[in-house]
This record gives structure tokens, C-alpha cells and sequence, in this order.
């Protein structure tokens, strides 16, 4: 009943060196390493982090960890609804105050993430949030970028193959 991926990647060539794709042949046909699509959650946060490092911040800069809201991307609307907005939280639900965004990454903030697309990579959450899409396309972690908030947190399911072509190369 256990499927699972294992890939093991050369980094400096990129070359497969150990690929397990599913548990049992027979049972299922399908390779999860190459076929399948997952949300990466946080691992797919380094890439915010190196969009904003490529924007100008450094590891030691300090960000907030506390509560924030985004408006929806295409703008508010007399149809815009409380659901609209976008509000994450961490993990364990609490927020830290203000830390590197060094340690930020470590402890894998959400908020802290989040908080980039607003004056970490650009002044304009939308705007941050189409350098990040374009920084993942042009890693080939992905052939196109569905543009809303959580996919700065992992949201966005990707295939692990491309993922770990991905942490090959930084």
C-alpha cells in the first residue's frame, strides 16, 4: 500500500543515478518520480528566497514573522469577497517577530515567505509573485506558472524530477 519516490540525481550533470518510481511494477504502472505531480510545499521556498536574494536582500536582512493579508491579485471589485483575501499562517500557527531571512528559511516561516512578495522582491505583491513564477520557469521547475499567492509556499503541484533538477543545480 506504500508508494513513494527515490531519485538521486549527479549534481553537476544532472544525470539520474538511482530512480524508484513506485513501490511494485504490477501493481502500478505509473513512475511517480517522472509522471506524477505533488504539491512540494516548502520545498519549493528557496526559490522565493533566491528571487528575493537575486532582488537585492542579503541573508542577515531582517523581515518580519507576524500576521498579513493580501488582496486578491486582479484587484478589488464590489464583487470581491472576505475569501478573496489572502491571509497564510506558520505552521504551528504563532509568529516569531522579526528574524534573518537567513534563520526564516531555516525554520521554513510561511509569513516570512509570504511577506517577500510584498517589499522583499518588488513593492507589489503581483509583481514579486511573477518573478518568482519566472525564476521557476526559467529553472525548468515548472513549463508554466499558474499566478496566485500560495504558490510562493508550494501550493503549485510539480513533478519530483523536475524539483530535484532544481536543487542539482543551486
Amino acid at each position: 500500500s506504500v508508494q513513494g519516490v527515490a531519485l538521486v540525481l549527479e549534481n553537476k550533470t544532472g544525470r539520474v543515478l538511482a530512480m524508484a518510481g513506485s513501490f511494485s511494477y504490477p501493481l502500478s504502472q505509473l513512475n511517480r518520480a517522472t509522471q506524477a505531480r505533488r504539491q512540494p510545499g516548502s520545498s519549493l521556498k528557496p526559490v522565493t528566497y533566491l528571487t528575493a536574494l537575486n532582488s537585492g536582500l542579503q541573508p542577515n536582512t531582517l523581515v518580519r514573522d507576524a500576521p498579513l493579508t493580501y488582496p486578491p491579485i486582479g484587484g478589488v471589485t464590489r464583487y470581491t469577497r472576505a475569501t478573496d483575501y489572502w491571509s497564510p499562517r506558520n505552521y504551528d500557527g504563532g509568529y516569531t517577530g522579526t528574524m534573518t531571512l537567513r534563520r526564516a528559511l531555516e525554520l521554513s516561516k510561511n509569513l516570512v515567505t509570504a511577506r517577500l512578495l510584498n517589499g522583499g522582491i518588488t513593492d507589489d505583491p503581483a509583481d514579486s509573485l511573477d518573478a518568482v513564477c519566472s525564476l521557476a520557469v526559467a529553472a525548468h521547475v515548472y513549463p508554466q506558472c499558474v499566478r496566485f499567492y500560495p504558490f510562493v509556499l508550494g501550493a503549485q503541484p510539480v513533478r519530483p524530477i523536475d524539483l530535484a533538477g532544481f536543487y542539482a543545480a543551486i
